[in-house]
């Protein structure tokens, strides 16, 4: 995944139920346990998704 043209990132939620692109600026101030996805490829982000 790459990051989108804003500048945000891929980011999820500690328990992996939810998913969204979030500025940089915000996720420290809003979430701050959730989890960078951004730099996964596929393999990584499937096995993070489902637990593998």
């Amino acid at each position: 995944m790459t990051p989108n043209p804003n500048g945000c990132r891929f980011y999820a939620s500690p328990d992996r139920s939810e998913y969204r692109w979030l500025h940089p600026l915000e996720q420290p101030l809003n979430h701050p346990d959730w989890i960078d996805c951004t730099d996964m490829d596929d393999e990584q982000f499937e096995a993070f998704v489902t637990g593998a």
